[in-house]
């Protein structure tokens, strides 16, 4: 059974190459691994290591974890399916919501080009502007 996520900034960016880190139901580290350049990520479950503690897989699920190293983060809780004894996957007639809150968190500078070359030359100016005042200024005599 394989899981697909797509992980992605709030402006729609996918989070390229961003550390994932998947841990079981039991607390075990499972996978950990990169998205690709687009942002997705797929991690496997195979019925034998659910069969292994199957309430714990329903209740707790697998704890998945993006981080891009830039300090926007995504925990998320995939809950298995739920198998009979025979093996057959079974349904639950529940609505799902839609997953708003898997983007990542925007940045505090996550500026277009144009306006962080501006946001940059208006620093510059304001700062040789002030050590130019601060030079020019009359000492007392």
């Amino acid at each position: 059974h394989t899981i697909n996520y797509r992980f992605g900034y709030t402006d729609g960016t996918p989070m390229a190459f961003a550390e994932v880190i998947v841990i079981g139901p039991n607390g075990k580290t499972w996978q950990k691994a990169r998205t690709d350049r687009t942002g997705h990520f797929a991690f496997g479950v195979d019925r034998e290591t659910i069969g292994e503690d199957i309430s714990g897989a329903l209740s707790n699920g697998w704890q998945i974890k993006v981080a891009d190293g830039m300090g926007h983060i995504v925990n998320l809780t995939h809950h298995a399916p739920e198998f009979d004894p025979k093996g057959a996957t079974a349904t639950k007639a529940s609505p799902t919501k839609p997953h708003t809150s898997l983007r990542g968190t925007p940045a505090l500078f996550d500026l277009p080009v144009w306006a962080g070359a501006l946001f940059g030359m208006s620093l510059l100016v304001n700062l040789f502007g002030g050590v130019f005042l601060w030079s020019r200024r009359v000492k007392p005599t």
